[in-house]
């Protein structure tokens, strides 16, 4: 999914709510993607496991 302001935000929300086993934010700008993907996945560490990952 893209890593703007929608897409990082339903990323967090799927991460809480434990869908899938691993989530990857995609934008053209993979530095921000990279961004993204790293604060969800260091503000949910304990919710559940499962990895972030991004890509442009």
């Amino acid at each position: 999914m893209g890593s703007g302001f929608v897409g990082s935000t339903a990323a967090y929300a799927l991460v809480m709510r434990g869908v899938g086993r691993q989530i990857v934010l995609v934008d053209l700008n993979r530095p921000r993607a990279e961004a993204e993907a790293n604060d969800i996945f260091h503000a949910v560490p304990f919710a559940n496991p499962l990895d972030v990952y991004a890509g442009d």
